[in-house]
Parts: C-alpha cells; structure tokens; sequence
C-alpha cells in the first residue's frame, strides 16, 4: 500500500444553481516521483483512517491527474454529468433511477430496507445528500460494506409506535424574580437541575409560578433519534414500546454521513 495525503471535496450545497459538475470527489497527492500511473477513468479504491482500522471507498473514477511540483489526482466518486442528464437518462420511479444510477457506475444496492444507519463513515457525506435529492423522501445510507442502501418510502403517522428509546434530557431549574406591589421582594422557582433564570420581573409569586410552570410544561422531555423516517414532523405524536405518548415539538432532519437522520425533541 502506498500511504499518501488526501482532502475530500466539501458538500456542495447549491450544486443545482451553480452547475458545478462536482458531486463528491477526492483530492489524493503525494511528493516525489510518481509510482503508479494514473489517467483519465482509471477505476481506483480509497481507503481512509489508520492502520487497522481502515475504512475502504470503492469506485473513484480518476478525472484530472496532474504532476507538477507534487502529484496531484482529483477523482469523483459519482458521474459529472448526471445532474444535468438525469431527468432524461432516468425517467421513471425514483427507486428505479437511482438503481439504474448506480447499477451504470458499477455501485452495488443493498437490501431496500430501512435498517443500520449506526455507524459513521470516513468519507464524503455529498454522494449520499446527492443521491438522497434525487430519491426525494427515500432515505439513502452505506451498509457496513459499503453497499448503497435505498429504503422504500416510510410511511409514519400519527401515534404510530417508533421503535426506539427517547434520550433523556438534563432536567432545568426555573427561577423567577420580582417585588410585590409593597416594595417585598421574592424569588420562586420551579423544578429540579441546572439553573434557568428568566428575565421578566414579575409583581407577585402567583404570577412568577405560573409563568415558570409554563415554561417548565414546554421544556421537551426527550429526544428521539431515526434512521430513515422523513415522515415525523413537528406536532406529531408518537408512542413508545413502554406505551409512553410523546408530541414532538420540534424536528431536525440533516443527512449525517450514512443516513438521513431525523432528531425530534418530545414533550
């Protein structure tokens, strides 16, 4: 193995408004005179992390070597042209032309399940959101050995039972501060853990409890982390296995490395 440096190429966000033709790619380069030859389409494996525990990216396709000073090789791991081209080449069901997408650039499909998900990967994260733009709500993700996972279209509802625990959130002392309409002052607070003090100046204790014990209701109770589930959205509810019912109050969905991941805080 010849050890060598790399950058990966960040996200492009705005891919569809600049045109830019990069999806994802791979800067490798290396001083001193150059071992292997490497050329235009020449197919080469990536392997990122340390000895032992390596994590390999297979199917980088060589787009522009250049030897100047150093040996530079800028490879992409998905076609440039299929942004523009996809529409035409792909018509059709999103499953199937994202199956067709990779099936042309040698990729293998995994099971079309929504499962795994658990573990992160050492590679850019932009062929995933690419492939996840083009499958719409169908979460995308690498398997364990590096296979594209495409999951059928889930199907979440109301009060539907997710399998999974919340996580437990720090619990929040509220305190409140004010004077009475004598000139007294007081302080009351509401419930147990890490101090929250509240600005407002309030003109009697009934007042100031109230307001805190509002605000203590709207605090979320848990967050509950998925794997492929575009369906849960602010104002949900949900059920647990332990028969718990949940409202999610505010939801997160971001593409973190292998998934789309959806992060709902519960209440």
């Amino acid at each position: 193995m010849i050890m060598v440096e790399g950058v990966q190429v960040a996200p492009i966000a705005l891919i569809w408004e600049t045109g830019l033709k990069e999806i994802g790619g791979l800067t490798l380069y290396w001083d001193g005179e150059a071992k292997i030859k490497f050329k235009e389409g020449d197919k080469i494996s990536v392997a990122f992390g340390i000895p032992g525990n390596l994590q390999k990216v297979t199917n980088y396709t060589v787009w522009r070597p250049r030897q100047g000073e150093r040996i530079e090789v800028f490879a992409l791991e998905f076609g440039r042209e299929w942004q523009a081209k996809k529409q035409a080449i792909y018509p059709g069901p999103r499953q199937a032309a994202i199956a067709r997408l990779l099936n042309k650039n040698g990729e293998k499909a995994g099971n079309i399940v929504v499962s795994g998900g658990d573990r992160t990967y050492a590679q850019n994260e932009s062929d995933i959101a690419f492939l996840y733009r083009l499958a719409g709500n169908i979460p995308v993700w690498r398997d364990s050995e590096g296979n594209i996972n495409i999951a059928a279209q889930s199907d979440v509802k109301i009060n539907q039972i997710i399998k999974a625990t919340p996580a437990s959130t720090v619990g929040r002392k509220y305190m409140a501060a004010g004077f009475t309409p004598d000139g007294k002052a007081f302080e009351v607070s509401v419930g147990d853990g890490v101090e929250t003090r509240v600005a407002e100046v309030f003109h009697s204790p009934a007042e100031a409890r109230d307001y805190l014990q509002r605000l203590a209701a709207a605090e979320s109770k848990g967050r509950l982390i998925c794997i492929g589930q575009p369906g849960i959205r602010a104002g949900c509810n949900v059920i647990l296995p332990d028969g718990s019912k949940y409202r999610v109050t505010k939801c997160v969905h971001e593409v973190r490395h292998e998934a789309w991941t959806v992060t709902a805080y519960l209440n």
